[in-house]
């Protein structure tokens, strides 16, 4: 047990609340008085330093404590049955707290467990006895506990100080029978305490405050009731000032439904997250005696809930004697949300006796878009790998295949681009390609085959700009498979000529794999208060026709004129997002682009090419229904510009090594640079 000269230990206080009808406030919830608890005496190690453990001191249990202005903090009491006092261990102590200072008390926390009987005890997470801040204490009762006879919970108190952020959790199946619960307790002001009772706990007969001044405002507090509390004969109060100062900016927030209490008052504004399992027919609260006053009214749904059909009257309150000054008969429309996907139009009336949301129009919210970008990415890479099977790994394989052998190549490519889909994509990627190559002499001229196993992966990043802000989201896409490539050149080019087999020429070429993406977006992930992410994997299938003409225009040059169609699919999936189930639909891109390519030949060891073409994007449209209804679908539609140049160099000392260079630089729909670098080897 601690040791020492202490203060005596200074009031806790616990107001009484009477009802009452006045002219000017008819249905009047005033604080009548506040009663002062005297507590025992209370000691703390010599010098007054912070103890992590104080325990025991006469009728009181403290966690941690301080006899000067040092802050009493961080400690962390868990109980499961009435701790004895000192004087009489048959007699538990009438007070339980987890940091006691005359200066501050911070981050204190008080758990109590278990299925024993408290009889008047008071918990109290942090108490700051002088003129400290009570700030970020906590007091929890959980499991099957009974709190009984006047058993006050205070998450933090201050005698003259200012009460902020403490919090009073009521869970489990615990019971407090006419009790006083106070998420703060200030000496001059009860700011941004919170009181949540939740889960089958029974708070009856007791009164609950948000918070509490006795002397200053009481003001940005909050009630939760969440899940299916009983809270029969129970007064539910935001905020209130002994002295009749400012108690503005309080909530009920209201996460269950069937629920019923005594009394309801000075509340600012009541927030209902309606669960799954709401009933049209069932109010959400019922009270004896509520005072809206002048307060304001959100209505959103739970993830899983509903979705809720345009008619649909939602009954939020109920009472025998409901007083609302803003709301009528006359429907005051708002807006509410259901997770991320969906977006309602509520029309709020009130009469005396009910508080009644209707359903004008339901829809989908605009961020249910930035998800779906996601989707954009892998389409996006598999058309990167598509372009590079048509062009530097065709040109690779081309060159590599000779008659009667197998030859090896391989080819890297990679680069930055920014796709604009209605909002923007950013896409680094690199894929792979490796593969053997073998030409074959025809009556028309000559064909080169070859298969490959590709392999593709990037980063990437979305940028959505909403009406709500902006709405950022990252993801990593990869892709694996295998394909075939031909292509048939109609003529035979001289064993002298450099610039190739002139004439017209057809190429083709098949892939199919597996591809996935992940996407989160931590701009989302504040929004819901929830898990704004997704993993994400199907098959794709690819092709491609080319049609084309090489003609010679100088000893060293020819100029290559094509046409060239692009199919690329990724299959559907289904996912979940912050609790909404949406399904992606199959994505397809069918894409043609027109070019053309002037090659010039320095020598024998030495190449070069440059280029220009245009891309026209027929699909590219990433589409997503959640709860049946269509999200906005970004798209990779519109043109693109597309230029490059390119270098190819053969070491005279190893002639069996080839060695290509390549630059691409895209404009329009999709902007960015890329770059290959091609190998092969001739084995």
């Amino acid at each position: 047990m601690p040791t020492g000269n202490a203060p005596a230990r200074k009031p806790l206080r616990g107001p009484t609340a009477a009802q009452g009808r006045g002219p000017g406030w008819r249905h009047a919830i005033t604080v009548a008085s506040a009663l002062c608890l005297a507590g025992p005496a209370w000691a703390a190690n010599s010098g007054g330093s912070t103890d992590t453990d104080c325990g025991f001191s006469g009728d009181s249990y403290i966690g941690a404590c301080s006899t000067d202005s040092s802050p009493a903090a961080d400690a962390d009491v868990r109980i499961d049955s009435p701790p004895p006092s000192v004087g009489d261990p048959d007699v538990p102590v009438i007070e339980i707290i987890g940091g006691m200072s005359d200066g501050d008390a911070t981050r204190n926390r008080v758990t109590v467990t278990g299925s024993e009987t408290y009889d008047g005890t008071a918990f109290v997470g942090g108490s700051a006895t002088c003129g400290g801040t009570a700030a970020n204490n906590a007091v929890t009762i959980g499991g099957q506990a009974v709190l009984v006879n006047t058993a006050n919970v205070v998450g933090g108190e201050s005698c003259s100080g200012a009460a902020e952020g403490n919090t009073v959790i009521i869970q489990d199946q615990a019971v407090i029978d006419g009790g006083i619960l106070m998420g703060g307790s200030g000496g001059t002001t009860a700011t941004g305490n919170t009181v949540i009772i939740r889960d089958q706990a029974r708070v009856e007969n007791s009164q609950v405050f948000g918070g509490l001044a006795m002397d200053g405002d009481a003001t940005g507090n909050r009630i939760i009731l969440q899940g299916t509390p009983i809270l029969t004969g129970t007064l539910l109060m935001g905020g209130s000032s002994a002295t009749g100062d400012d108690t503005t900016g309080n909530v009920l927030e209201i996460r269950g439904t069937g629920l019923v209490a005594g009394a309801v008052a000075n509340f600012d504004h009541y927030r209902y997250v309606l669960p799954p399992g709401t009933v049209p027919g069932t109010p959400v609260l019922t009270t004896d005696v509520t005072c809206m006053c002048d307060a304001t009214v959100s209505v959103d749904a739970e993830r899983g809930a509903g979705p809720f059909q345009p008619g649909t009257r939602i009954t939020l309150m109920h009472s025998d004697d409901l007083d609302s000054e803003r709301y009528s008969d006359t429907p005051t429309y708002i807006t509410g949300r259901q997770g991320l996907a969906l977006r309602y139009r509520w029309g709020l009336t009130a009469n005396a006796t009910d508080l009644v949301a209707t359903v004008a129009e339901v829809s989908v919210n605009e961020e249910s878009k930035a998800p779906v970008e996601g989707r954009i990415a892998p389409l996006a890479l598999i058309n990167q790998g598509g372009d590079m099977v048509a062009g530097a790994a065709m040109d690779r394989a081309r060159a590599a295949a000779n008659a009667g052998q197998w030859t090896g190549f391989g080819t890297i490519g990679g680069g930055r681009s920014r796709y604009a889909s209605g909002s923007h994509v950013d896409v680094d990627g690199l894929s792979f390609i490796l593969g053997a190559a073998r030409r074959f002499q025809t009556g028309t001229g000559s064909l080169a085959a070859g298969a490959f196993v590709e392999l593709g992966t990037g980063n990437y990043s979305s940028t959505n700009r909403f009406s709500s802000g902006t709405a950022r989201g990252s993801g990593k896409s990869r892709y694996y498979g295998v394909g075939l490539m031909v292509r048939q050149d109609f003529g035979n080019a001289a064993a002298d000529d450099p610039r190739g087999a002139p004439g017209p020429y057809a190429e083709a070429s098949l892939r199919a794999g597996r591809a996935s993406s992940d996407w989160r977006s931590t701009d989302l992930n504040r929004m819901l208060g929830a898990d704004a992410s997704y993993d994400s994997a199907a098959p794709y299938y690819g092709a491609h026709l080319g049609l084309g003409y090489v003609a010679g225009l100088g000893p060293a040059t020819s100029a290559d004129l094509y046409a060239k169609y692009f199919w690329s699919h990724q299959d559907g999936d289904q996912v979940s997002i912050a609790g909404d189930a949406f399904r992606f639909s199959d994505t397809d891109s069918h894409r043609v682009r027109l070019g053309t390519r002037l090659n010039y030949t320095f020598s024998s060891q030495t190449r070069a090419y440059a280029g220009a073409a245009w891309e026209h994007e027929f699909d590219g449209n990433a589409r997503a229904t959640v709860y049946g209804f269509e999200a906005p679908s970004p798209s990779l539609k519109g043109d693109t510009g597309v230029f490059e140049l390119g270098l190819e160099i053969t070491p005279k000392e190893a002639r069996a090594l080839t060695v290509s260079l390549g630059l691409q630089a895209y404009t329009g729909k999709r902007e960015g640079l890329g770059g290959s670098a091609l190998l092969k080897y001739a084995f």
